[in-house]
């Protein structure tokens, strides 16, 4: 009921709580609109987009609001019908505006209201506490907790997943995904790699910060800033470390290495230096020695890789062979002997890796087969169908194709002098034909048993001035030395390394 009064007074102060009450309830929607998750997404401008990826994060963002937009058009509208001041009725003179009429036409998902006025300043402060309340639960916010505790989650990225996923997952704004996205600088998160690549920094529920490896030493630092994103690369530096190795071979270089603390890879590098000098299948006597200088890569404390190998040493027999990396102004790396000498040959000692002869050179040898005695100009050696044959050196091949009783072979010409064959392959190797170049190393064909053979194996020949020699006692050249220029230089890194790999090995 009115209070007793003029009856003006009591109106205008009607028409002034009125005015503040809707003031009120219209500051706390412009609030409630800026704070939808959806406020900004319309905003984003997708035509610049050209990578899918990022196309079908934007699709996936986009569903997923329409469906948020939909189940909240279908809640309940608010009311406050409970309230008792709702049995409040206007005079003639002043009618409420009706609370069917939109007001905002632009805003398809404003709740309800019922505004009830009341001339007790008490009461119509209570509906305004009520009323704010009621918004605050029906406005779909984000789950953000009050705490501000920063912590942060490692990713371990799944095939598939892109920068909006991990979002979702982590129930964060898959709109911000998209923003740091499509930045200029952080178009790398468009295409993740995956494993544990990925943290993130997040404080009280909210991301704070970012950081993505691109590689081993390079990351992307994303973080949060009062003008927006700020994204830096961040570099960061393997330490290296030279590690020493000796050990005393028993069985095998490769067994002994192993039980020494060599790896696998390492031992290939090791063998591969030493080609040209040392023949692997038959060179090496048990008791004899070896040492190993090399870089070690670490990265925040852990090894990450090995590093190249600086020097080396076999003593064969009591006979030292060592090995001393340099790299030349060109930047082109070899391996010389402490002197500066190649150690690197023209000619590889086995065409066949980790094999043994089975049949040498000889003038005079009983043929198993042909039941006779006859010249074996080459060497057998001995390996399983289908093992890799290299070309010893860098050539033309001047013959592929069968050859009465050496079965499918391969003939190869370097230079004016010297010529090499291989027989009794199983197969061709994939781009060998006549006419074309060869590289030292490259595989020319593979181990097989055509021709008059008695098992898979290969049948090599070396051949000088048009006869055919023994590979093994032939004096082969060798590549250029330390260029003048560089040679002081190297014998002084070489002085050291030789001191130190003598000291490992006792001479």
């Amino acid at each position: 009921m009115l209070k007793s009064g003029p009856r003006d007074r009591p109106v205008g102060r009607r028409y002034t709580l009125f005015g503040i009450t809707v003031l009120v309830l219209t500051m706390l929607i412009a609030t409630w609109l800026a704070s939808r998750p959806d406020a900004s997404i319309d905003q984003i401008d997708t035509s610049h987009v050209k990578h899918d990826p990022l196309r079908s994060q934007i699709a996936q963002v986009l569903d997923a609001r329409k469906k948020a937009t939909a189940a909240s058009s279908a809640a309940p509208a608010l009311t406050h019908s409970a309230n008792p001041l709702s049995t409040f009725s206007e005079p003639s003179a002043y009618r409420e505006p009706d609370s069917n009429v939109n007001l905002w036409p632009a805003i398809k998902e404003l709740p309800k209201i019922t505004i009830s006025v009341s001339l007790d300043a008490k009461k119509i402060h209570t509906a305004q506490q009520l009323s704010v309340a009621k918004i605050a639960e029906d406005i779909p916010t984000q789950s953000v907790t009050s705490s501000t505790k920063s912590d942060w989650v490692d990713i371990d990225i799944r095939p598939g997943d892109t920068l909006t996923r991990i979002f979702n997952r982590l129930k964060l704004d898959p709109a911000v995904a998209i923003a740091i996205a499509t930045h200029r600088k952080g178009q790398v998160l468009t295409n993740l790699k995956t494993g544990p690549r990925l943290k993130i920094l997040l404080t009280g529920r909210q991301l704070a910060e970012l950081e993505y490896e691109k590689s081993l030493n390079s990351a992307l630092h994303v973080k949060t800033t009062d003008n927006g994103w700020q994204f830096n690369t961040v570099s960061r530096s393997f330490e290296v470390t030279e590690r020493k190795v000796t050990g005393v071979i028993t069985s095998s270089l490769f067994d002994s290495g192993l039980k020494a603390g060599l790896s696998e890879s390492l031992l290939h590098k090791l063998m591969s230096i030493f080609e040209w000098q040392i023949d692997f299948n038959t060179d090496i006597r048990s008791g004899d020695r070896f040492a190993v200088i090399y870089e070690e890569k670490f990265l925040d404390g852990k090894k990450i890789g090995t590093g190249p190998v600086l020097a080396a040493t076999f003593i064969l027999s009591g006979n030292p062979q060592h090995a001393i990396r340099h790299t030349d102004s060109a930047g082109i790396v070899r391996y010389f002997s402490p002197d500066g000498i190649s150690i690197e040959g023209k000619f590889l000692r086995s065409p066949v890796r980790n094999s043994r002869i089975t049949s040498n050179y000889s003038l005079r040898r009983y043929h198993p087969i042909l039941k006779t005695w006859r010249p074996h100009r080459g060497l057998d050696y001995f390996g399983r169908k289908g093992d890799s044959v290299l070309s010893t050196a860098d050539g033309k091949v001047v013959f592929v194709g069968r050859k009465g009783d050496y079965g499918k072979t391969v003939i190869i010409k370097h230079g004016s002098k010297y010529k090499t064959l291989y027989a009794h392959l199983s197969r061709y190797g994939k781009t060998i034909r006549k006419g074309r170049w060869v590289q030292q190393g490259q595989i020319i064909g593979y181990v097989g048993s055509t021709g008059l053979s008695t098992g898979p194996h290969l049948h090599y020949e070396l051949w000088l001035n048009g006869k055919r020699t023994n590979p093994l006692k032939l004096k082969l050249p060798r590549a250029a030395s330390v260029h003048q220029s560089e040679k002081p230089r190297f014998l002084r890194k070489a002085s050291a390394f030789s001191e130190e790999l003598k000291r490992l090995v006792g001479t």
